[in-house]
């Protein structure tokens, strides 16, 4: 049944709230969808913000369902341009959209698909509130650490779960895990080393830190790991690491220990070659604003990623490394350090149409200490990347 036509004093007031305010041109998406939006908690008074949400309302009481890029959205076309919100609810809603008519492209006529992936750390397993959060980003593939997962997840989503080992080998309740939407075909991987037997030994002790999927995605397998490198670093013995590896990755300043960053490391080292593709991402608890304090080994860490071919999704659309901190301290409340990322293949990274970090209004809600990361591949029609 087609929607009711908007008012002449509807779309007067629709049109003050349009030219009232700044669009931000999307430079993430200059080249795959060239779009403009505008922010509600930038909006400098509350009375432009009621407006924000009365317009939001309009664009879903009189807009049209179509699909852009593999999703449905509600659009309202008023004056040679498109408006469009993601479809939160109204209270969460902070982004209007918008697009010349002609400049958003039918779905059928540029790509097949696109993939939503989200890495979040969700704080002690992750309360309702959070849950719907996240399940509003509509991820394709969730990348989650400190998750308990609610059993309603499973209606939708495969889910790949295990749980997390304190420092002293106590069972958490909460885990790392991958999940992935039911559309997609996904095996869980194992997480073991064509060449070196103890890297399995050793993330199997820091069991339910590490976890992989394999799925498969309109570009061929993918294979997805979920990480959380502890907190804290551990003795070197005792994973049956063989002495002349000890040597190899042992660091300077803390030659008799090792960190959970090291054992991802040498697995990707030996398991990512020629055109396999993967997708990394979780909570590192790696800053390289730490380094200013304790020394190196942070930035090494991020160095020794990209020296295995691996492109930092934040950094491509974000090149300061200051400007996209995830973590809020618990002692100070100050937010500087970057402790989460996500990492892809090039094959993978060259379909990379954006990358963003979570809103701060995360913090102000309690829904987590971390900030997710978002991020969209799009796929030609042909299978290749834009």
């Amino acid at each position: 049944m087609p929607k009711e036509k908007i008012s002449q004093d509807g779309l007067k007031r629709a049109r003050k709230f349009i030219n009232g305010n700044a669009w931000i041109f999307a430079k993430t998406y200059a080249k795959t969808a060239p779009h403009e939006y505008v922010v509600k908690d930038k909006l400098p008074n509350n009375e432009l913000k009621q407006e924000f949400e009365w317009m939001v309302v309009l664009i879903r009481d009189h807009g049209y369902q179509a699909e852009f890029w593999g999703k449905v959205h509600t659009y309202l076309d008023i004056d040679g341009k498109k408006y469009w919100t993601m479809g939160e609810p109204l209270e969460e809603t902070i982004i209007i959209n918008r697009a010349e008519i002609e400049g958003v492209p039918k779905q059928s006529e540029k790509c097949s698909a696109e993939l939503t992936i989200v890495s979040w750390n969700m704080r002690g397993g992750g309360s309702a509130e959070t849950w719907d959060y996240l399940l509003n980003l509509k991820p394709d593939i969730a990348l989650l650490q400190e998750a308990i997962i609610p059993e309603e997840i499973a209606d939708n989503y495969t889910i790949f779960h295990e749980h997390a080992l304190s420092k002293t080998g106590r069972k958490q309740p909460w885990g790392s895990a991958v999940l992935v939407h039911r559309r997609f075909q996904a095996t869980q991987a194992v997480l073991k080393s064509r060449l070196r037997p103890w890297v399995e030994t050793a993330l199997d002790k820091f069991g339910g830190s590490f976890i992989g999927a394999k799925v498969k995605t309109p570009r061929g397998e993918v294979l997805f790991l979920s990480c959380h490198s502890p907190a804290w670093n551990l003795p070197i013995d005792g994973y049956g690491i063989p002495k002349e590896a000890q040597l190899e990755i042992q660091g300077e300043g803390h030659p008799n220990d090792i960190w959970g960053t090291e054992f991802i490391w040498q697995y990707l080292h030996d398991e990512i070659e020629g055109d396999r593709q993967c997708v990394v991402g979780g909570d590192f608890n790696c800053s390289i604003i730490f380094d200013e304090t304790w020394g190196s080994g942070n930035q090494e860490f991020i160095d020794s990623m990209a020296d295995l071919g691996l492109v930092d999704c934040v950094r491509k659309h974000h090149p300061d490394p200051r400007s996209t901190p995830t973590f809020k301290k618990p002692k100070d409340g100050k937010v500087e350090h970057q402790l989460d990322y996500l990492w892809a293949t090039p094959n993978l990274a060259a379909a990379l149409a954006g990358c963003r970090i979570g809103e701060r209004q995360i913090f102000e809600r309690q829904l987590s200490d971390h900030l997710p990361i978002i991020a969209s591949l799009i796929f030609k029609k042909e299978g290749g990347a834009l």
